[in-house]
């Protein structure tokens, strides 16, 4: 299930990201996606009502939202960005990690968090340790 504010399924950021300040003021963090729409719009329950400077945030955040067509019938799924059907392959996981330097702390402190199937992050992890069987690692 897509969660509404902490998962990309509207744009490469979560909504948490570009709008931190309306998620602070949100009362349901977890709801999916699903529980927060209805054919009559979005349900978002605020804590309080909004201060002057907050209501112009609060318009960013719904024309954000305007492109929303409605849920689809049938179960949420994962989308592989970096593939052109989505599909999550090995060789475009090792392209993403190889076009920028990692650092292992960075791992430690992501790999294991993200939402991702755990032979992905298996892999990514011995990739970074340049510990998989690739041809030029075998003839080391």
């Amino acid at each position: 299930k897509t969660r509404f504010w902490k998962d990309r399924w509207h744009g490469n950021q979560n909504l948490s990201e570009i709008f931190p300040d309306i998620f602070d003021l949100a009362l349901h963090k977890d709801k999916t996606v699903a529980e927060m729409w209805s054919p009559q719009g979005w349900d978002l329950s605020l804590r309080r009502n909004l201060n002057d400077w907050e209501v112009c945030r609060l318009v960013e955040f719904f024309k954000r939202l305007e492109s929303f067509q409605g849920l689809k019938e049938g179960e949420d799924c994962l989308r592989w960005t970096e593939h052109n059907r989505g599909r999550y392959k090995v060789s475009s996981g090792y392209k993403v990690i190889n076009r920028a330097p990692l650092t292992l702390n960075w791992l430690q402190r992501q790999i294991w968090k993200a939402k991702i199937p755990l032979k992905v992050a298996c892999f990514t992890w011995l990739l970074a340790k340049e510990a998989v069987l690739t041809h030029g690692n075998l003839r080391k």
